[in-house]
């Protein structure tokens, strides 16, 4: 007899517990709402290319220069860029005055334990290749590998037992070159299966802002899935 009063009772407690709670997910910091309010993406720009290069003046050119641009757009906010030192666009994205830093920046970041990362949208492979046609060799043991002067691959690939051999750029290359996925593909070779190095591409935000995080994540994966991101590179460095 008393079951639909309990159920009521239970159901009447639930809303009120519902109505009580934060919206998820929630910024501690209110940086998203804070972008909306003030029409303005306040991003922190380190130099690196091909991710993050000069555009016009005060302005981010690069892979996450055009990422940026577009993820304001979607924000419908002004991007407004700040060029400066790592340690001064660090110390203002931990004081909440800016909203994210884009700067070819990784998972192995050190700055890992104050400030928030996106998850990774983009990995990257350091591989040995050779050209279209030619055997892909699964061992650099006394192989000869090109790096471009100015690798620090040199080390890396003498680890492996590989004789290196460096040219003013890649496409001079007589035989095998160890290089970024990207330019592997853009200069048509193919990969072997000998990889250098990975990295794991991300960018930074305040930490503990979860709404600004899982919108600017989802924009990336978007995005990404759109994009041959490996041609997309290639071409921006070119320019």
């Amino acid at each position: 007899m008393c079951q639909p009063f309990v159920l009521l009772s239970a159901c009447l407690v639930l809303l009120g517990l519902l109505a009580g709670c934060e919206p998820f997910p929630r910024d501690p910091g209110e940086s998203l709402q804070h972008v909306h309010e003030r029409g303005t993406l306040r991003v922190g720009v380190l130099y690196g290319p091909p991710w993050v290069m000069g555009g016009a003046p005060g302005a981010a050119g690069g892979v996450e220069g055009r990422l940026v641009r577009e993820f304001a757009r979607r924000q419908e906010a002004r991007l407004e860029t700040q060029w400066g030192s790592e340690q001064e666009r660090f110390d203002s994205l931990r004081h909440h005055e800016l909203d994210l830093i884009i700067g070819g920046l990784t998972t192995e970041s050190p700055w890992h334990s104050e400030v928030g990362f996106t998850a990774p949208y983009y990995t990257g492979k350091v591989a040995i290749a050779v050209r279209q046609g030619e055997p892909i060799p699964d061992d650099a043991e006394g192989l000869t590998v090109w790096i471009p002067h100015g690798s620090h691959l040199y080390d890396e690939l003498r680890r492996h037992g590989a004789e290196v051999k460096r040219v003013p750029e890649l496409s001079a290359s007589t035989g095998a070159i160890a290089a970024r996925q990207w330019e592997i593909k853009g200069l048509g070779y193919q990969a072997s299966d000998i990889v250098l190095q990975e990295r794991h591409h991300v960018m930074a935000i305040p930490r503990g802002e979860n709404a600004l995080l899982m919108e600017l994540e989802r924009f990336l994966a978007e995005f990404v899935e759109s994009h041959d991101m490996d041609r997309l590179i290639w071409e921006t460095s070119r320019q």
